[in-house]
């Protein structure tokens, strides 16, 4: 399948026959506007302090200044940090389910591999900036990764500058003028296209003639690096789809607790 993630949606899948969506669960715009005002409230409340010390609260506090914790300011403080806790539980809750449901369900994974960190660079907006941070596309890519390294499954990087989105599924020719329209019209077939279902129906596409361009070593050298791209078919590898499992850790088996149990030796000599 072809993966492509995004802002609108977090991740638009294809896999040949039909298409679909996982929502983006946009954490940190939900709980935005009750952040702002706890921390307003707590700009409020420093600088009240500051006043009360002689401090000016316009200029910077100097170094070795010890500021007063109030009950009000200690209680603001702690429901922004209840905030933020729940914003990374919602982003992370999302990103495991959606990550696991696409590594369960295809053998072969393609996914872009986007520059997270200069697309939020390149953008001068704070709104673009925040959008970015909070849809954790680069996490997104990591989870993809190592658990297809644990469930076995080939995961292809399609190339950054891949043009994905302005391709034309159809007849293959790129739309050099498509902005950032959500539905375009091929220019050369007429053929009608929703932006992501496009560049996931490529990059599914791109994945296939990498599978097949790259030889037998090179596929065994990059399925055998864990955090790296699997690009090719494997003799040993297995053909059908395996259920994903979680691997047990040394904690969960109580058997193994048992024989270590067991296998401990009594204190010898008798006591008084």
């Amino acid at each position: 399948m072809g993966v492509d993630a995004g802002l609108r949606d977090l991740a638009v899948i294809h896999d040949g026959a039909r298409a679909r969506s996982v929502p983006a669960p946009k954490a940190l715009a939900r709980k935005l506007t009750r952040l702002r005002r706890y921390q307003r409230r707590q700009s409020r409340q420093l600088a009240a302090q500051m006043r009360a010390q002689g401090l000016d609260p316009t200029k910077p506090c100097s170094k070795g200044v010890r500021l007063g914790m109030s009950r009000r300011r200690a209680r603001t403080r702690t429901r922004i940090a209840r905030l933020h806790t729940q914003v990374g539980d919602l982003r992370r809750d999302a990103l495991h389910r959606a990550s696991t449901g696409i590594v369960r369900e295809a053998e072969v994974i393609a996914i872009e591999a986007l520059r997270v960190k200069a697309m939020a660079r390149g953008m001068g907006r704070r709104s673009f900036r925040r959008s970015m941070a909070d849809a954790a596309l680069g996490e997104l890519r990591r989870q993809i990764t190592y658990k297809g390294a644990w469930a076995g499954r080939q995961i292809v990087a399609v190339d950054t500058f891949y043009p994905s989105s302005k391709t034309c599924s159809a007849c293959g020719v790129v739309n050099g003028q498509l902005k950032l329209q959500k539905h375009w019209r091929c220019p050369a077939c007429g053929a009608s296209h929703d932006r992501d279902v496009n560049a996931a129906r490529n990059l599914r596409a791109e994945g296939l003639r990498i599978i097949a361009a790259c030889s037998p070593d090179t596929a065994k050298r990059a399925a055998s690096h864990a955090r790296g791209v699997a690009c090719a078919a494997d003799a040993t590898r297995r053909a059908t789809v395996v259920k994903y499992q979680r691997r047990p850790t040394a904690n969960r088996e109580p058997a193994l607790r048992l024989a270590r149990a067991e296998t401990r030796q009594a204190p010898t000599g008798t006591g008084r």
